[in-house]
C-alpha cells in the first residue's frame, strides 16, 4: 500500500503500486473533496464497477465505469445507497463545459445538490431567486456546485456588465458562465451554485472543486454552520471594477457598518 502527498502535505491517492505506478486498488481524493475508488490500470482508473463519493458528509455516489480516469457511464446513488429513479436517473458521463456548451444534459440535476439545496424567491430585495439550505449544512461543507461554459478574462472584460451577472474566475485568465439566457432553472439545473447571491455578511465562499461529470469547477463552500431553510449568499469580492448594483449596496453596508443610517 502507498500513499501519496500533495504539495501541501494533504493525502492525494492511497493504493497498489507496480513498478513505480498506480496499479490495481487505491483511491484518489479529489480537489474539493470528492473521491475516486476502483481498480487502477498502468496509472489510470480503469472499471466497470468504480465509485466517486461526493463531498463529505454527504454520502451521495456515482458507480459505474471509468475508462483511462474519464467517467464513461455512471449512475447517480442517493445518500441510502438507492440508485436515484428521478429526473437523475440517467447514465452520466464526463460531460466538460466548452466555449459555447453548458453540458450534454443541463437539465438532469445532481442528487448531491437534490439532497441539500433548492431554488426560491430570495429574500433579498433586489434580487430575484436564490440559494437556499435544504438540510443544515455545517461550516467547511459543500452546498453546490459552479458549472459554466469556459470562457476567457479578456472576453468578458469586453463586453458590458449586464451580460457578466453568472460570470466568477476559475482561474487567472479563465472564467466560469452561465449565459443568462440559460440562467432559469427550467433551461440549466445540472448545477445550482450560480444561484447564490451576494452579501456583504456572507455564509459561504466560491472555492476550487474537481468532479467527473464537470470536470474542474467552483463551487459554494459554507464559511459558517448555515440552517435549514436559511439562505445562501457568498461575498462576490469585486475590487477594481463594480457594476452598479454592487457599488450601492456596498455604500449602503458600509453606511451602516460605520454606524450611519441606511437610506
Amino acid at each position: 500500500m502507498i500513499t501519496e502527498y500533495d504539495e501541501t502535505g494533504e493525502i492525494r491517492f492511497q493504493g497498489e503500486y507496480f513498478e513505480g505506478t498506480r496499479h490495481g486498488n487505491g483511491k484518489l481524493y479529489l480537489v474539493g473533496g470528492g473521491w475516486l475508488e476502483g481498480n487502477w490500470d498502468n496509472g489510470q482508473l480503469t472499471d466497470d464497477s468504480a465509485i466517486y463519493h461526493e463531498p463529505s458528509p454527504s454520502n451521495v455516489t456515482f458507480r459505474g465505469k471509468w475508462m483511462d480516469g474519464t467517467m464513461t457511464e455512471a449512475y447517480q446513488y442517493d445518500s441510502n445507497g438507492q440508485r436515484f429513479q428521478g429526473e437523475a436517473a440517467i447514465s452520466l458521463s464526463e460531460d466538460e463545459a466548452t466555449t459555447t456548451m453548458l453540458c450534454t444534459h443541463p437539465t438532469v440535476p445532481c442528487v448531491f445538490e437534490l439532497e441539500r439545496v433548492y431554488v426560491a424567491p430570495s429574500t433579498m430585495p433586489s434580487a430575484n431567486e436564490g440559494l437556499f439550505a435544504r438540510i443544515d449544512i455545517g461550516k467547511g461543507e459543500v452546498c453546490a456546485f459552479y458549472n459554466g461554459i469556459k470562457i476567457s478574462q479578456k472576453e468578458v472584460d469586453d463586453r458590458g456588465w449586464a451580460l457578466n451577472d453568472n460570470c466568477i474566475t476559475l482561474r487567472e485568465g479563465l472564467v466560469i458562465d452561465i449565459p443568462l439566457h440559460l440562467a432559469s432553472t427550467t433551461l440549466y439545473c445540472a448545477s445550482l451554485g450560480h444561484k447564490a447571491n451576494h452579501s456583504f455578511t456572507a455564509n459561504s465562499m466560491y472555492d476550487l472543486l474537481c468532479h467527473p461529470r464537470f470536470g474542474d469547477i467552483k463551487c459554494v463552500r459554507a464559511t459558517v454552520d448555515i440552517k435549514k431553510g436559511e439562505e445562501i449568499f457568498v461575498d462576490y469580492g469585486y475590487t477594481d471594477e463594480k457594476p452598479l448594483w454592487y457599488e450601492q449596496l456596498e455604500a449602503k453596508f458600509l453606511q451602516s457598518r460605520d454606524g450611519g443610517e441606511m437610506k
